[in-house]
Parts: C-alpha cells; structure tokens; sequence
C-alpha cells in the first residue's frame, strides 16, 4: 500500500487484527512490541540508464505518478523519459523474540522491499527488548499534530498522519553479575521497572512527515 507514508500496528493487534500479518506472522514477532511501517520515494531520482531490472520504481510529473518494475514493464504510457524517476522504498520494523545472537535475545529487524520486487529480512540491532510507536495526527488538516495517538486509536481512524514518535528500550546481549538494574523506564502510556541485571538504555525519535496532508 504504498499510497500510505506511514502506517503502524500497536501491541495488541494480534491474528486477524495484526494488519501486516501477512508478511509477519505472530510467531515472527516479539509479543508486546509494536510494528512501524515507512514508505517513500528515494530522495535521489533515478537516471533511465541506471533503472535496476526488477526493482520497483516511481515516474511522476506535474499532474501524476505511476508505479513501474524495471526491465520488466515500460516506462508506462503518458510519460517519458525526461519525467523524475524515482525508487520506491519501503521497510517495516519490528521485533523478533529470537535472533543471530542467540535464542531468547531479541532484536530489532526489518522487512525492506528488495529486487524482485520481494521482501527480504534485514537484521538491524540485537538486544532491543520493547519498540513502542505513536502517530502524530492532525484531524484538523492543518499539518500541525494535534496528539500522538497509539496506531490503533479511534482517532487515528481517517486522520492525517504528520508524525510518529518512536522508542527503543535496548538491553545487553548477556547479564552482568556485577549489576543491578534499578532503574525505572518512562515512555509513552508506559512505567518499566526491570530490576535484573542486564544493562539498558532507553532511545528515542520524533520525525514529522512530509507533505503529510
């Protein structure tokens, strides 16, 4: 659905709730954890002579924008090639409770949109135990936020997204006897007092969206 910028899928939206559980089963996913969905066109345009076979792209013009597969379909009717080419990328993040570390280390991944087109699992960061995302909306189509809403709000419903703000709590890969963790985590609707003996630290993002209305 490259139409949405930015989608996402909050903890509790499991089965046939999960909106990406077509490309990530429950199984595949830290339970608790939250997905974030961004899609846009690369910031570089694209020369016709340097078009990959088998990637996806988008010509646009003044008046409209079409989708295409290199090598694979034409330049579509109605443009040429002196319209603005550009590659179509798209990524999902999420958490998965296993991962290259080792059993029961969690981390954080990706599902990006590679040659093909197909969708291809990108492991980004180990240890990350909790990602929790919140949109931006702006029912009122100012382009301002008016709140930052959980992914599955009533409010969300129909509004424009023009943000989202993100977390990441990440923790060592392996505990440190030496090491106590009393430490109370504040985030978003959330209070995490782990008191066990792995190392943390808590990151996060805000990013506005552009032309997000």
């Amino acid at each position: 659905n490259v139409i949405a910028r930015i989608e996402a899928a909050n903890e509790d939206q499991v089965g046939g709730a999960n909106p990406f559980q077509a490309c990530l089963p429950d199984s595949d996913r830290l339970a608790g954890s939250d997905i974030l969905v961004v899609r846009h066109a690369a910031p570089t345009p694209t020369p016709p002579a340097n078009i990959v076979n088998n990637r996806l792209y988008m010509i646009s013009n003044a008046m409209s924008g079409e989708l295409f597969v290199g090598g694979v379909m034409p330049i579509p009717a109605g443009y040429n090639a002196t319209d603005t080419i550009h590659e179509v990328v798209t990524n999902l993040y999420y958490l998965s409770p296993n991962s290259s570390a080792g059993t029961g280390i969690p981390a954080l991944n990706r599902i990006a949109l590679v040659d093909g087109p197909a969708l291809a699992v990108q492991v980004l960061i180990t240890g990350v135990e909790d990602l929790l995302v919140l949109v931006g909306i702006a029912p009122d189509a100012d382009g301002s936020v008016n709140n930052y809403v959980n992914p599955n709000s009533p409010l969300a419903v129909g509004a424009p997204i023009v943000a989202t703000r993100a977390w990441l709590r990440i923790r060592g890969e392996r505990v440190d006897l030496d090491f106590t963790d009393t430490s109370t985590y504040e985030y978003a609707d959330l209070s995490v007092a782990p008191n066990d003996s792995f190392r943390r630290m808590l990151v996060s993002k805000t990013l506005r969206v552009r032309n997000g209305t």
